[in-house]
């Protein structure tokens, strides 16, 4: 048997003999889970006071905000060169300084090293969420890279500029909307 206190309520955790059934309580309600149905989402809805549908909304509002990030990134920003801020815009700038360097891994990398910065200082309940942000955003960049290549919605700078500005804060409006950070820069405006 093992307690564990989350945001203040006491939860019991257990295994049954054959450890067949994880039962847990949270609060005034208790259920038996099978061990074969917890998922990886199980870390984000059984916490603290958000409902089974608010963690699920909050997933998929994750989720579709870093797929509109990532849609303007592949299709608007890098094919026109427009120079951004955050993270896509340093990869931007550099690129010129540093041709051989993958625009993509170079934003990956840059969003892993301040993510660890802003797990050292934030918390855990941020971490959570902001970590299914970090994560899905590189999925979906080299997916959407993967199935679009070097095509672009427009050729247009100005255009491209209104409407990657448009899907970016969208994007990070979902994922702020959430409760979570899209990662990069976002972790050092919301550090400072």
């Amino acid at each position: 048997i093992a307690t564990d206190r989350l945001d203040g309520k006491l939860t019991y955790t257990f295994f049954d003999r054959e450890l067949n059934y994880l039962p847990f309580k949270y609060g005034n309600k208790s259920n038996l889970v099978r061990l074969n149905e917890i998922k990886w989402y199980n870390i984000l809805v059984l916490k603290g006071n958000e409902n089974m549908k608010n963690s699920i909304i909050n997933i998929l509002l994750i989720l579709i905000g870093n797929f509109f990030i990532a849609l303007a990134i592949t299709c608007l920003i890098v094919p026109n060169n427009i120079l951004t801020g955050g993270v896509a815009g340093i990869a931007v700038a550099l690129h010129p300084i540093f041709p051989n360097i993958d625009q993509t891994a170079f934003i990956t990398f840059l969003n892993v090293a301040l993510f660890v910065l802003g797990a050292i200082t934030l918390g855990k309940d941020f971490i959570i969420k902001t970590a299914l942000s970090a994560a899905s955003f590189p999925i979906f960049l080299y997916a959407l890279e993967y199935v679009v290549g070097n095509q672009q919605f427009t050729d247009n700078p100005m255009l491209s500029s209104i409407y990657s500005g448009l899907f970016v804060g969208i994007g990070i409006g979902l994922a702020f909307r959430a409760g979570a950070s899209t990662g990069g820069v976002d972790i050092l405006a919301i550090l400072g």
